[in-house]
């Protein structure tokens, strides 16, 4: 048990990093709640941050101040922090006051060795969520979980005593993808394609869930199709997807903020999403996939389910109208295409990769 542990958990969500990081930590942060453990967020006061949904599940919130540029720009990961390394270091450990902090999670692309060595001068163990295998670490434990990910990516990365979780079998999933997995896949033994659900992000701020919207119209899907449409509350375009779906020629729904993401996706035949982390609740569940990737960081995930063939891919938001319908096309055409992809993608990612890591961070404080 962590009965009385206190962790701190450095992630940010923005209208442009979007809101995986937080998301992921806040599920981590869940399950060490149910151990005992305190977990308090230090999170940045960007536009579109998740502060309301961390205290929201029960965790602490430290609110660093907004960028000093008023927002995060695209020049480079280093810019989503809004301020340096030490800058962000010192604001962090101010915050802490007199906490005594056992053990610290960082999830940010902005984030290096630099800040995590001035944190080890307060706390003992130190883990790194990370995806892009890019920058040093000073870390105890690192997670990566792309899957195809293997220990010489960071080698040259991290200290010789750092232990590694690689692949998406440490994939940070809510409990309920596990407990739903074998509905799931029982469900997919029956053929055809008769639903859909489209989950481009929980921003979206480029609006990838129109143009998808917009391709399926071009498609072959049979009449009796049902369509779920889900978004986050912070996604800047649900005016004109209200407007889009009032003459849709299936049924459809928009889904804002859901909290049935996993029997939403449980019951449904195609998943159109993101390359991103959702990537992993979708092959838990045996979830035949069209990915778009929509960032640069999201090409190693795409590469690597492609590889499996455990998703279709299109390479970006603009390959959308052209592509799309096509690929539904070869769905509607192979009978077993669907059920040959939810087996591959099942044994991608088994939906416990939460509880795994919480063991884990057991075991170290």
């Amino acid at each position: 048990m962590l009965t009385g542990k206190k962790i701190l958990i450095r992630a940010d969500a923005s209208l442009l990093i979007g809101t995986g990081h937080v998301m992921r930590c806040l599920t981590l942060a869940d399950q060490l709640k149910r151990r005992g453990a305190e977990c308090y967020f230090a999170t940045r006061l960007h536009e579109g941050h998740l502060q309301e949904k961390i205290l929201e599940r029960g965790h602490f919130c430290l609110s660093l101040r907004k960028p000093h540029n008023g927002k995060e720009t695209t020049a480079s990961y280093a810019d989503w922090l809004g301020y340096t390394q030490m800058q962000d270091a010192h604001e962090v450990l101010s915050m802490l006051d007199d906490l005594k902090i056992d053990l610290c999670v960082v999830d940010h692309y902005a984030l290096d060795s630099d800040w995590e060595s001035y944190l080890k001068e307060i706390v003992e163990k130190i883990i790194v969520i990370d995806d892009l295998a890019n920058r040093m670490h000073q870390c105890d434990v690192l997670i990566d979980q792309n899957a195809g990910r293997t220990v010489e990516d960071y080698l040259a990365l991290a200290p010789e005593s750092c232990r590694f979780l690689l692949g998406a079998k440490y994939a940070l999933l809510r409990d309920e993808f596990s407990a739903l997995r074998d509905s799931s896949l029982n469900r997919r033994k029956k053929n055809g394609l008769h639903s859909i659900t489209i989950s481009m992000g929980g921003v979206d701020a480029a609006n990838a869930t129109q143009d998808v919207l917009q391709a399926l119209r071009k498609s072959n899907l049979p009449d009796d199709c049902c369509i779920n449409v889900i978004v986050g509350s912070k996604f800047p375009w649900m005016d004109e997807i209200y407007k889009t779906i009032e003459n849709y020629p299936w049924k459809t729904a928009l889904l804002i903020d859901t909290s049935e993401m996993g029997k939403l996706l449980s019951e449904t035949d195609l998943a159109i999403g993101a390359a991103g982390s959702s990537a992993w609740e979708r092959c838990a569940l045996g979830v035949p996939s069209i990915m778009i990737v929509v960032a640069e960081n999201q090409r190693v995930i795409a590469e690597s389910l492609k590889k499996l063939n455990a998703a279709r891919v299109i390479n970006s938001q603009q390959d959308i109208l052209a592509l799309l319908p096509e690929h539904i096309c070869n769905f509607m055409n192979d009978a077993e295409l669907l059920s040959t992809m939810s087996s591959n993608c099942s044994l991608v990612a088994d939906g416990q990769g939460a509880d795994r890591v919480a063991c884990l961070m057991e075991s170290l404080i």
